[in-house]
């Protein structure tokens, strides 16, 4: 017989947890390497709060992103909470949308100049705790995207 995943055993008839810290404490199955994953085991009702999301919720709302617009509104709404990994999975899924997306391609082309700016400097702060992956997906997800000719992509790119 399987366990409920969102549930905790002991408080199954309680009511939903009230914040987002609290509902990150439910028990989850472990993904592949052990790990209790936590992005299935909060409500996204409850993830619309101002509450700090935990970092791997955040890094799933970026994977799941269908725009690059959400992306960058992503990384607006969390931006205090970013981290290398975060930095990584946004240019990652930028250009994965970029170059499967012609629409998105087109809108980040157009917009390259004033709406990348906040997340090239954050990337850039991020660069020294990068690990090589991280450089690596964040390099190729901007190339792939069709993005980093110009000048002002310079300071990003001396820092990776």
């Amino acid at each position: 017989r399987r366990e409920g995943r969102r549930c905790p055993a002991s408080s199954a008839s309680a009511s939903p947890p009230s914040s987002v810290a609290a509902a990150a404490i439910a028990p989850s199955r472990p993904n592949r390497r052990g790990e209790a994953s936590m992005a299935h085991t909060v409500p996204w009702h409850l993830l619309r709060t101002s509450a700090p999301l935990p970092a791997e919720l955040v890094t799933h709302r970026l994977k799941s992103c269908d725009s690059v617009r959400r992306l960058l509104q992503l990384h607006e709404e969390h931006a205090d909470g970013f981290n290398a990994y975060h930095a990584s999975a946004l240019w990652s899924r930028a250009g994965r949308l970029a170059f499967s997306e012609p629409s998105e391609r087109e809108w980040a082309l157009r917009n390259e100049g004033s709406a990348f700016g906040a997340v090239r400097v954050a990337t850039a702060a991020l660069s020294p705790q990068m690990s090589g992956r991280n450089v690596a997906n964040a390099s190729y997800g901007i190339w792939r995207a069709g993005l980093g000719q110009s000048d002002a992509w310079q300071p990003l790119w001396s820092s990776l």
